[in-house]
């Protein structure tokens, strides 16, 4: 529990949600929004239901894939991209990013790359950019 941000109405507004449990115990207490969606039981204990967003954790950092998905699509010949985690057989996961390309016979992957390194930290770097002719919508 918490009272929010100090001074920043706004920002606490965006990221906390007024105590739903007991205002009884600690009155304008808030709780900070962390995107997972979860249920309360009768009994107290939460069921965890997944994300309310496209942020995943891999090897201990929160990635927001539509930002990869997004600095893809600002490259050149870039048309739009999707990104997953694919899990090996060791249950080690990688980012692919699947990119619908302008012209397949130019796709040159190690160029993407390198562009995407000027723009992201290298823990959202894919592990493969693969060109598809179109995403699924």
């Amino acid at each position: 529990m918490s009272k929010g941000y100090i001074k920043r109405i706004e920002l606490t507004a965006e990221k906390f949600i007024i105590n739903p449990i007991d205002q009884s115990v600690l009155p304008g207490s808030h709780l900070y929004k962390t995107g997972d969606a979860a249920v309360m039981n009768k009994d107290g204990s939460i069921d965890f239901h997944g994300r309310l967003d496209y942020q995943i954790k891999l090897r201990g950092y929160r990635i927001e894939l539509g930002e990869i998905e997004n600095s893809l699509s600002t490259l050149s010949g870039i048309i739009t991209a999707a990104v997953a985690v694919k899990k090996d057989n060791f249950d080690n996961g990688q980012l692919i990013a699947y990119v619908e390309v302008i012209d397949r016979d130019s796709f040159d992957e190690n160029f993407l790359k390198n562009s995407l390194a000027n723009l992201l930290p290298a823990y959202m770097m894919p592990f493969a950019i693969v060109p598809i002719d179109a995403l699924p919508r």
